[in-house]
């Protein structure tokens, strides 16, 4: 894959979650101080609990895992280290969740993909409109594109 792929890709997924926030009320910079908060009270409880505990070493699974572990049932930072994983090797079904998130997230994004090439295809086409169906169409892909969409007459132009 070419980085101009992978660049493209990424900025379609940053776009696709900085949208599916927006719906849900919330804003990136909420979300990412919701995340910071979340590791630094995990962070906290570790260094209560273990002043030794290196925290270096831990990948964003671990960071997962240890904000939802009741660190009481752990006596020694071997201890947590070994459950650690352990956890991870017996759990492994645990990521693929996360891989159907992308999958379902790609299938949207496949979706909405087609419809606006299908719409821009009908626009050029059509010298300029769409129907009120490739509209629905178009809007029902991404919600976001009713905001490029103007009514002239009985049929719908593009705008920027």
């Amino acid at each position: 894959m070419a980085n101009g792929d992978i660049e493209d890709a990424t900025s379609l997924i940053s776009n696709s979650i900085k949208n599916e926030l927006i719906l849900a009320g919330i804003s990136v910079d909420e979300f990412l101080t919701y995340l910071d908060n979340r590791v630094d009270k995990t962070k906290a409880a570790v260094e209560e609990k273990f002043s030794d505990f290196n925290f270096d070493e831990l990948t964003g699974e671990d960071w997962n895992i240890l904000a939802t572990v009741n660190l009481n049932n752990f006596d020694t930072v071997e201890e947590l280290k070994d459950f650690l994983d352990n956890y991870k090797i017996n759990n492994i079904n645990v990521d693929v969740s996360g891989i159907d998130e992308l999958k379902d997230l790609l299938d949207t994004l496949n979706a909405s993909q087609s419809a606006l090439e299908t719409a821009l295809k009908a626009y050029k086409d059509q010298e300029g409109y769409l129907t009120m169906d490739q509209v629905q169409e178009l809007i029902n892909a991404d919600e976001s594109y009713a905001q490029y969409i103007v009514k002239v007459g009985d049929a719908y132009k593009l705008t920027n």
